[in-house]
């Protein structure tokens, strides 16, 4: 056979091949486009109907509600490096005060468990609990524990907690996390809270791709989900369970998550919904001024926009670390979700379960796309360079199949780009959104090894029967300086609360700048607001008690801006 006539069977097979992948992707933009469209309607919807009706909630009704105590759980295996920073950074930020933290370590993790142990002795409302087997085993498992631990401390102080709070050891939460969940928990069962990625350079593309991923889909899918099915699942981190949640869960067969599941917060929402809890995906922001750090300069920036009541995190920024941590979200959600859950549900919840799973599919016609455009590339550049090289069809036909395929694709990868710098402008700002157009290329390459990988452990796992253990990703936790970026200003949160107004706080910020002194001294001497308030909110601000907020007050310590 002649290398004319491979090279001719090998056009045939890529037109083939391109007609065939062009074809799936269409299905798949359709159901996006499909989404894209509902989001439409429900923010026109809500323009038109809603918010005229009804007052958005305001921060002083989350006050107004009396603090019930929660729980947040961390489970933790080998977090010795990060567990401090995000125990104290967790205390110091929260404006409340009615919480107890639970951190589940197991009995060979002595490194985590020692730092542990340096946090219940600093914080009284920090408790550990050990984990009576070596892990890792799944995070499920250690959950339980801590449920365990939970229950019987509920026993021996005589109450019971109002919700239960999942956060893992990189959590960055927001001060009003829990003010939310106290407003909402007699009335919801399971409630979930946006989880955004920290924001990165513009070099740093691996991480930055969850930037884009999740603003778009905690800005978009998960409100759509919620309108449709009245589920809204569990990203692992910032949902809170009700405590009759909780206790229905555990009814079953004495467990609240499943110990089966790499997601176990995937499937859980699924239960909940069977037993008719009530589920919700809390969008919730309050214009404030918010600090962000250009990923070009590395300068910091403040604008007004709203700052959504989130949890934060560093997402991996190494391929292989992304691609393990998103092979074992494919292993939970796709193949163990498919054996656990099946086809279960009405036709809108078995339509969502087909967009969970879709992705194992279109991440491989994807990667194949890619493939096709580099074959198209080389050969147009043979056509170029070797003019006298035998000139057969081209790939592309203007009027043909093939070429009405790629004209359509082209149109909703257009579509795709949209939303997702649309998303990601929304939550970062104009620079992250350009650099989400790169950063959509890099999160298919990652989500295409994802898939294999998830396919081959899974193959294995039944094959041999091992079981799937936890393949923790590694976490890292901001500097004390990118924390301290991120807190508010104490003159923010007097205004947030509505205790002093805009003007005020300009007046008193010129004195500071004629005086140097600290801003909360120069507020009381212009009679912005009584000492009472200004001690309340500056303890809750330090992290401090109100005696010690009180006395640096009266006293002139340390810059309290």
């Amino acid at each position: 056979m002649l290398l004319i006539d491979i090279f001719a069977y090998y056009l045939f097979f890529l037109k083939f091949l391109l007609m065939i992948v062009a074809g799936l992707i269409i299905i798949s933009s359709i159901d996006d486009l499909f989404i894209d469209i509902l989001y439409w309607v429900r923010v026109i919807y809500r323009a038109l109907f809603i918010k005229n009706k009804h007052k958005p909630l305001d921060v002083e009704q989350l006050y107004a509600v009396p603090q019930k105590p929660f729980v947040i759980m961390i489970p933790a295996w080998e977090e010795s490096s990060v567990i401090k920073q995000m125990v104290d950074n967790t205390i110091s930020t929260y404006d409340y005060s009615q919480y107890s933290i639970f951190v589940g370590v197991y009995q060979n993790d002595k490194e985590t468990q020692l730092e542990v142990n340096k946090l219940a002795k600093l914080h009284g409302n920090v408790h550990m609990v050990i984990v009576p087997r070596d892990g890792p085993t799944c995070k499920a498992d250690c959950l339980n524990w801590i449920i365990q631990g939970v229950m019987l401390y509920e026993k021996k102080q005589n109450m019971c907690f109002a919700g239960i709070v999942m956060h893992d050891a990189e959590d960055v939460v927001h001060r009003l996390e829990l003010r939310l969940f106290n407003y909402l928990v007699d009335r919801k069962d399971l409630m979930q809270l946006p989880v955004f990625s920290l924001e990165r350079p513009w070099y740093e593309l691996t991480a930055g791709h969850y930037i884009d991923e999740f603003a778009e889909s905690h800005s978009k899918d998960l409100l759509i989900r919620e309108m449709l099915i009245g589920a809204v699942p569990s990203a692992g981190v910032a949902t809170c369970f009700s405590r009759k949640a909780i206790d229905a869960l555990a009814l079953e067969d004495n467990t609240v998550f499943n110990t089966d599941s790499l997601t176990e917060d995937y499937d859980i929402s699924f239960k909940l919904k069977k037993m008719g809890m009530k589920q919700i995906f809390l969008q919730y922001g309050i214009l404030t001024t918010v600090r962000r750090t250009s990923p070009f300069t590395g300068k910091v920036k403040t604008s007004r926009q709203n700052d959504y009541v989130a949890t934060r995190e560093f997402f991996p920024n190494n391929i292989k670390t992304a691609m393990r941590q998103k092979a074992r979200w494919v292993l939970g959600i796709v193949f163990q979700g498919w054996k656990f859950i099946g086809w279960q549900g009405n036709l809108a919840t078995r339509y969502m379960l087909f967009r969970d799973r879709k992705g194992v599919l279109t991440s491989f016609a994807t990667f194949i796309a890619y493939f096709l455009f580099l074959n198209g590339a080389v050969i147009f550049l043979i056509y170029k360079l070797f003019p006298g090289f035998y000139n057969f069809p081209p790939l592309l036909e203007i009027g043909t199949l093939p070429w009405w395929l790629v004209i359509i694709n082209l149109f909703f990868l257009t579509n795709r780009i949209f939303h997702r710098m649309l998303f990601t402008g929304k939550i970062y700002g104009w620079e992250q959104s350009l650099l989400s157009i790169p950063r959509l290329f890099v999160g298919n390459f990652i989500n295409f090894l994802a898939s294999v990988r998830a396919m081959k452990l899974f193959a294995s796992h039944i094959i041999t029967s091992k079981p799937l253990v936890w393949d923790k990703t590694d976490h890292s936790y901001p500097s004390a300086s990118q924390l301290q970026q991120m807190k508010q200003k104490l003159g923010e949160v007097l205004i947030e609360k509505k205790l002093i107004t805009e003007y005020m706080l300009n007046t008193a910020l010129k004195e500071q700048k004629r005086k140097h002194r600290p801003i909360g001294e120069i507020l009381l001497e212009i009679d912005a607001l009584p000492l009472s308030d200004l001690v309340e909110v500056l303890a809750a601000h330090l992290g401090i008690s109100n005696a010690e907020a009180e006395n640096k007050l009266t006293k002139r310590g340390k810059n309290i801006q």
